[in-house]
């Protein structure tokens, strides 16, 4: 995995990430982010922030619409992709068994995860893995390592990043379903570490970890090196 970020313009990385194709997606009046009711998020970012802040630790033990908060994680991770999206209808269809389900588990899934975690490759691969056992909607298959991480990086936004095609072709990874394979994601954990570090000095001013910011500026600079 390579570092494609020497010389990355920083102070362009909000217009660059707003201006997307992809974030002109974003539909505010969604009916998968009804939980926010009036007040919606109107844009990509603006839910960004408020998912990390109502999966922050004291926000997350008193949340009320667990199921509701999932929904609204899963429209942010798959709205650009409109087949995806539709799934989440599927998979949490009101009255529907997939959201009497997370009913139950998400809650269980929060009094048992730790409230924080530290560095170790090894038990942010555990956590992905020990998901699977709550076989949440949407990420009950063993290869939804995307959507299990984005999860995770909500509940530790400094430690878990978001796992998916786009930053892995970005550092270099073409292997086909290497987004779905757990040993990729572990090596991509410690190569993401690396490049959050390294960059960490050239973000600041930023309101979002040095992870996400790396995220963000990965999937912006995966089109430019594809020529898109």
């Amino acid at each position: 995995m390579n570092d494609p970020l020497p010389g990355f313009d920083w102070p362009s990385l909000y217009r660059r990430y707003d201006s997307h194709p992809s974030c002109k997606r974003f539909a505010p009046a969604s009916d998968h982010l009804s939980r926010f009711g009036s007040s919606r998020p109107a844009s990509d970012r603006q839910l960004y922030y408020r998912l990390v802040g109502l999966y922050a630790p004291d926000a997350r033990s008193a949340d009320s619409d667990t199921v509701g908060l999932y929904e609204s994680l899963l429209y942010w991770k798959l709205y650009s992709q409109p087949a995806a999206r539709s799934q989440i209808g599927v998979w949490l269809a009101p009255s529907g068994k997939g959201r009497a389900w997370a009913a139950v588990q998400l809650p269980r899934l929060l009094r048992e995860l730790p409230p924080t975690i530290g560095r170790d490759v090894d038990a942010v691969v555990d956590l992905v893995e020990g998901l699977g056992r709550f076989e949440l909607p949407g990420a009950a298959s063993c290869g939804a390592i995307p959507v299990r991480s984005t999860l995770l990086h909500f509940l530790y936004p400094s430690v878990v990043p978001i796992f998916d095609k786009m930053v892995l072709q970005a550092v270099g990874v073409d292997e086909p379903n290497a987004n779905h394979k757990i040993s990729v994601f572990r090596k991509y954990v410690l190569h993401v570490w690396g490049l959050a570090d390294r960059h960490a000095a050239a973000m600041a001013g930023c309101s979002e970890t040095a992870l996400r910011l790396t995220d963000m500026s990965l999937w912006i600079i995966r089109e430019v090196l594809s020529g898109r």
